[in-house]
């Protein structure tokens, strides 16, 4: 038996102020949608488009023409013209470089950017003073580049990777100060054929407006709340989720969603991106009984002698959720918000709360893999028997059937 809690009204709804640059097609304002088939497309995928960011953690390159170690610095801020626009931002600051002779040119082409020199050069990925061995914030990881060694001299280099963005990101303006307990995010992407990066998401929250880099959020010592890690094989129940503990969560007016994708895609998309305070039994700690029913349930119809050819249909996690004997004022609590919640609206479900905010990430996990972290809709309610002396007491069930 556990202490289940529910996420229900989206305090992001509506509330977009910002994003890393989505296209017309498949906007930002998609993800105010609750069906995770309606989603927000990172607008990538030519020279001009796509986002990068150079921050505190990578905004660095060092350069040894052979008199020694040169570091140049990019500027701290979020690239949302595309690789062309980077490129020319890291050329010109090479180009006046104070103890750099040469002329350099950094280009991008199907995807892989290449850093040249009229002379020849060496780049100190690993040995640098901002290489990985020492303080590890170099622009290479953003550009593509192997960082686990110096390069050799050379006239030019070339990324060994593709980039086309880094950076997909969203900024929220809640209105008014609004506690966030629970987030619900849903991501895709690869239909390009390649492998992608899911599992570098962090939601900010603050008092202000902190910027548009991840980067800029840490600097500025904004609350993190770092979601879980995507599922590899529950292909049935792909969300990934953060807590923060109702008792200690402060309210802040800002919020800001960070996926950094360090991969070779041109296609990164968003299904859900949802906050909302937690509505559980704050009263009497109250738990649900035993789930009844829970099962990734096949909805596709069956085939028989009348259907030889039915259609598919989709695996959908199913529990039935036993309110036993809960005192009325619990039971009002969850129970009848529950239901003014509605069927029409979906909701972030987790069977055991109080286990998920206070631990770390692979309890998240393996909650969404068992099935008992779930995007869902309220499919049925039942009961509501007053029971126990006086009436005091209610015994409900409510059926809940996963939205994938």
């Amino acid at each position: 038996m556990a202490q289940t809690a529910f996420f229900l009204a989206d305090v992001l709804r509506g509330n977009i102020a910002a994003g890393s640059g989505f296209t017309t097609e498949l906007p930002a304002s998609n993800v105010s949608d609750d069906s995770p088939g309606i989603q927000a497309k990172q607008l990538e995928g030519l020279s001009y488009t796509g986002t990068f960011e150079t921050g505190s953690s990578n905004k660095w390159i060092d350069i040894d023409e052979g008199a020694g170690e040169v570091g140049v610095a990019m500027p701290s801020q979020q690239w949302t013209q595309g690789p062309a626009q980077i490129a020319a931002a890291l050329q010109s600051e090479l180009n006046n470089a104070v103890g750099l002779a040469d002329t350099y040119t950094v280009t991008w082409l199907n995807g892989v950017f290449a850093i040249g020199s009229s002379g020849t050069f060496a780049i100190l990925w690993k040995t640098g003073s901002h290489g990985s061995d020492n303080s590890a914030n170099n622009i290479g990881e953003e550009l593509g580049f192997d960082t686990s060694a110096d390069t050799g001299t050379a006239g030019s280099h070339t990324g060994t990777e593709k980039r086309y963005s880094t950076g997909t990101s969203l900024v929220f303006d809640l209105g008014t100060a609004t506690e966030i307990h629970g987030i619900a995010w849903y991501a895709e992407g690869g239909d390009d054929g390649a492998t992608v990066d899911y599992d570098d998401v962090v939601f900010y929250v603050d008092t202000s407006l902190r910027g548009f880099t991840r980067d800029a959020w840490i600097d500025a010592s904004s609350t993190a709340i770092t979601l879980s890690a995507r599922p590899s094989t529950e292909a049935a129940n792909m969300i990934q989720t953060g807590f923060q503990d109702p008792d200690t969560a402060t309210a802040r007016r800002w919020a800001f969603v960070s996926w950094r994708h360090f991969d070779e895609s041109s296609d990164h998309r968003i299904g859900l991106c949802k906050a909302a305070k937690a509505t559980y039994d704050t009263t009497n700690a109250r738990t649900i009984g035993p789930l009844q029913g829970h099962q990734p349930a096949d909805t596709g119809e069956a085939r028989n002698v009348g259907n030889y050819y039915p259609p598919p249909g989709t695996i959908r996690w199913q529990a039935t959720l036993p309110f036993i004997e809960w005192e009325v004022a619990s039971w009002r609590e969850v129970f009848e918000s529950l239901i003014e919640h509605g069927k029409r609206t979906a909701m972030l479900w987790v069977e055991d709360f109080a286990t998920l905010k206070a631990n770390g990430a692979a309890a998240k996990l393996a909650s969404v893999k068992a099935g008992t972290t779930l995007w869902a809709v309220v499919q049925d309610t039942s009961g509501g028997d007053a029971t126990g002396q006086q009436d005091l007491y209610r015994t409900s069930r409510a059926m809940i059937e996963q939205l994938p």
